[in-house]
């Protein structure tokens, strides 16, 4: 009998690191989950900041904002859409393949820059369509606003609540942009 006690140790080590390993793992899902919630958050707020201190020629009838399908800011916002108050109502619908006509704000997802650069030409006759999307390649692109990654990883898919202004591509729009969102995307892109 003494024996075994003695080689309880030994048997029980395997089971104690697995619990161990599986309390940190659970621990380190959860802070991921909370920075990726947090994230979310943040896209949300800077991307309503955004529609909200901008004026359309014509601001009658409803606001039309397309989104992707699928990417988890678009769901987000898509989610948000209900409960933000812009003075007039909101019409959220998946990306149509007409966006000129259907649309008065795009949400772009990341993308590699050929491609969003061929979307953006596609765009060119839409000069009352804000423009926004992930990464600072979609201001190079021709977009109006990106939404810039956090620095730690460099990934288009990883935002805080930094943005930067194409102003060449804002000008050459019939919007109007508050100048204080212009203000902070400068000071989004000194940081």
């Amino acid at each position: 009998m003494t024996t075994h006690l003695g080689r309880l140790p030994y048997y029980l080590a395997p089971i104690l690191c697995s619990l161990v390993a599986f309390t940190l793992l659970t621990g380190n899902t959860k802070a991921a989950a909370d920075d990726t919630a947090t994230q979310t958050s943040k896209v949300v707020t800077v991307f309503w900041g955004i529609v909200s201190y901008t004026r359309w020629p014509s601001e009658k009838g409803a606001l039309r904002a397309c989104l992707p399908e699928d990417n988890k800011y678009a769901a987000a916002i898509r989610d948000s859409a209900r409960v933000v108050n812009l003075g007039r109502k909101i019409i959220v619908r998946s990306t149509p393949s007409d966006v000129v006509s259907a649309c008065d704000v795009v949400y772009f997802p990341a993308r590699p820059s050929g491609e969003t650069g061929s979307l953006l030409r596609d765009l060119k006759g839409a000069s009352a369509m804000l423009t926004i999307g992930e990464g600072r390649m979609f201001c190079s692109a021709g977009g109006m606003f990106c939404l810039l990654p956090d620095g730690k990883g460099g990934n288009a898919g990883d935002i805080t609540a930094r943005f930067a202004a194409n102003l060449d591509a804002i000008s050459r729009s019939l919007l109007r942009i508050n100048p204080q969102v212009l203000r902070l995307s400068k000071r989004g892109r000194e940081q």
